[in-house]
């Protein structure tokens, strides 16, 4: 937990509590959900416009497989998401999870996909599958 601290001037010995304390996040989470349909390895797509993605929450039933992702930024043509380094970026992903994402190269994307599997290795999901995405609004 990050520690705040204000100097006041001498003249001010009595401020108005309203002065003294700033507000230290203004973003707001919100909650999207990613469907992957029966048969399928690829979700509809979400509109991140450029927030943060801070969890993803896992359904009750998985077939076992990460997550990796293809992003966009005009809705239409979605591209695999690589590190600097080249690899797929993707999460270690299991039932009944909430796991948390410190993915710099989903923080600036417009629209993303989730995808059962790897871009070599889509894994089909045994039924449609609703993953909670959280993101912070900047």
């Amino acid at each position: 937990m990050a520690h705040l601290t204000r100097t006041l001037p001498w003249s001010q010995p009595y401020p108005d509590a309203k002065d003294l304390f700033q507000p230290i996040c203004t973003s707001l989470i919100s909650r999207l959900t990613a469907t992957i349909a029966n048969g399928a390895s690829l979700s509809d797509a979400l509109t991140l416009n450029g927030s943060k993605v801070a969890v993803i929450e896992m359904p009750a039933a998985w077939t076992a497989a990460p997550l990796t992702f293809q992003a966009s930024m005009d809705g239409s043509n979605y591209f695999n998401v690589y590190d600097d380094s080249g690899d797929e970026v993707y999460v270690i992903v299991d039932i009944n999870r909430r796991v948390y994402i410190t993915i710099d190269a989903l923080s600036q994307q417009k629209y993303i996909k989730l995808r059962s599997g790897t871009a070599v290795t889509a894994v089909n999901q045994g039924d449609q599958r609703l993953i909670y995405v959280e993101v912070w609004n900047s």
